[in-house]
């Protein structure tokens, strides 16, 4: 299918495509891409890629996977998206898509942007790193498609059968919806777990949560990122869910949250959800719900906290309040 492949960050998620890749037997030859050293050398002693590549010399490369954070999209393109061949096909992975579209086409060459497929796939897991991959993470997987005007027919086919070739099942969704749809059923969830950590800072046991905090051990740069890149839906989304809450003030805190988010996410945009939404919306036992806080004002005043820091666009400071989260769930949970 391909000659050379470059995956760009190998994390979880890019350590599991060139894994996957590998299996199917999709290209010739894999290269890494990797600003953490460590990092890159478990990916090649896991055989995910041949080596890593710290020059530009290197023959053409006709797939190119962007797998690093948004901010480190165009270095990766200066070095290795400038000669690409016309046939090659260029995706990314990342989960806000008006942001990565723009990143990627400000330096991308013009020739290039109809080869360019913008991709989410909605997999991974609170474990990262290259440690946590395996060849099968995007098995039985959703993977959103979000064309941008250039996007070629050819292109599209192509990105949709690279997934369809590690099992995962395509959809489309236009960029801004996408951003929409996952500012509610993603990255608000994600917002509300690490909330729940700093409002209760462990003041609850571990037994019967593990499911529902999975995602608070989630990396704090990565979603800092993320919740930044897509500040003004998942503003609008925090917005609605404070309105929600209002409507169950006879709940607990946990029950407050959770009706609230039911009722602030639509129909349309639950079949979108991943298996995060689903841990974190999962029904607790009775006996393990009334063992928590009652109070509710602790987790309203930490949630306007945050949302007042996206509001300002202060990522250090937010980057700090879900450090301190996952300093929570790594306590509680070990």
């Amino acid at each position: 299918m391909f000659q050379r492949s470059v995956i760009a960050g190998l994390g979880l998620m890019g350590t599991s495509l060139a894994l996957g890749m590998r299996h199917h037997e999709m290209s010739q030859r894999y290269f890494g891409v990797e600003s953490d050293e460590a990092h890159g050398k478990k990916a090649v002693d896991m055989e995910a890629v041949d080596r890593i590549l710290d020059s530009r010399h290197l023959p053409e490369i006709d797939f190119l996977a962007l797998c690093t954070p948004v901010e480190g999209f165009a270095d990766v393109l200066q070095q290795f998206g400038q000669d690409m061949p016309t046939h090659g096909l260029i995706i990314d992975i990342a989960s806000v898509k008006v942001a990565a579209i723009n990143e990627v086409l400000k330096h991308l060459p013009s020739y290039m942007h109809s080869r360019y497929v913008p991709c989410h796939p909605i997999a991974g897991a609170a474990t990262y790193g290259p440690d946590a991959a395996n060849p099968q993470l995007y098995f039985e997987k959703s993977v959103i498609i979000t064309p941008h005007g250039d996007c070629s027919e050819e292109a599209i086919d192509r990105a949709k059968l690279v997934w369809k070739k590690l099992g995962a099942v395509t959809r489309i969704l236009t960029p801004e919806k996408h951003d929409r749809v996952y500012a509610y059923v993603s990255h608000l969830p994600q917002l509300l777990a690490y909330a729940f950590l700093l409002a209760y800072h462990g003041e609850f046991k571990a037994e019967g949560l593990q499911t529902f905090l999975r995602i608070g051990g989630s990396s704090p740069q990565l979603w800092a990122s993320t919740f930044m890149l897509n500040r003004q839906s998942l503003l609008l989304a925090i917005e609605e869910f404070q309105m929600e809450m209002r409507h169950f003030p006879e709940f607990s805190a946990y029950g407050q949250m959770q009706a609230a988010l039911a009722a602030a996410i639509t129909e349309e945009y639950k079949p979108y959800a991943g298996p995060g939404f689903r841990d974190f919306t999962s029904t607790l036992d009775r006996d393990i719900e009334q063992s928590l806080s009652q109070n509710p004002l602790s987790l309203h005043h930490t949630i306007a906290t945050l949302h007042n820091i996206l509001h300002v666009g202060d990522k250090e400071r937010l980057l700090s309040l879900l450090k301190k989260a996952k300093t929570v769930h790594n306590q509680v949970f070990g």
